[in-house]
């Protein structure tokens, strides 16, 4: 199935995008739900895990992670959401919903990138085995430590 972990709110939240019941909706209630906080009243909720070694084990027993939200929002579109780095530590792919930044992980075949929630239940039955591998073959492309060294040297020049 597919699976959100992190911040999320009850149906009707109107003063966050964290509102997912639209996407659970789509998929007929079956999303899984990792909340980070409070717990929402939609979808199938799993206890937080606080161990995040136990966590990435328990989101690698899910065929899809989840990330966005059904109407494009600000914040949807600013930064790469941390979850999708935590999906990519489980092995398992991506299903961005309007969310920008994750498009081009996508496009490297480690995903798909949606702009209609009606299209989430066609995605969550694709099979997962190329994208899988992709994720594993990709991950380490879009690392911190990647892109550690290039960093340093800037700091480095800028400190004289």
């Amino acid at each position: 199935g597919v699976v959100l972990h992190g911040g999320m709110m009850p149906r009707g939240d109107e003063q966050t995008s964290l509102d997912h019941s639209l996407a659970a909706d789509a998929l007929d209630g079956k999303l899984h739900l990792y909340p980070g906080g409070q717990e929402p009243d939609y979808g199938i909720v799993h206890r937080m895990e606080v161990d995040y070694n136990l966590l990435i084990h328990r989101l690698s027993q899910h065929d899809w992670g989840y990330c966005g939200t059904a109407n494009p929002d600000h914040v949807w579109s600013q930064a790469l959401p941390t979850k999708v780095g935590e999906y990519f530590a489980a092995g398992i792919p991506v299903i961005a919903l309007n969310c920008p930044p994750v498009k081009p992980l996508c496009d490297a075949g480690m995903g798909i990138y949606l702009t209609d929630v009606r299209d989430l239940p066609k995605a969550a039955a694709t099979p997962t085995k190329a994208f899988k591998k992709a994720v594993m073959h990709n991950r380490s492309r879009f690392t911190t430590e990647r892109a550690i060294e290039p960093l340093v040297e800037l700091y480095r020049s800028l400190g004289g």
